[in-house]
C-alpha cells in the first residue's frame, strides 16, 4: 500500500499489504493514523458539515 501523505506532498510505502491496511483500518488505526494532521476542536467542526 501506498499513501499521499498531504504534509509532505509524496507518497510514502505503508510497508504492508492491502489485507493488513484494510484490517488495521477497521479495527480502528485510523484515528492514530490521521492524528498528527487533525487540529483542536476538528470533531466540533467536522459534525456541523451536512
Amino acid at each position: 500500500m501506498h499513501y499521499f501523505a498531504p504534509d509532505e506532498l509524496d507518497w510514502q510505502d505503508l510497508e504492508q499489504g492491502y489485507a493488513d491496511w484494510l484490517h488495521a483500518m477497521l479495527a480502528g488505526s485510523m484515528t492514530r493514523f490521521y492524528d498528527t494532521l487533525r487540529w483542536p476542536g476538528w470533531k466540533a467542526k467536522v459534525a456541523a458539515l451536512s
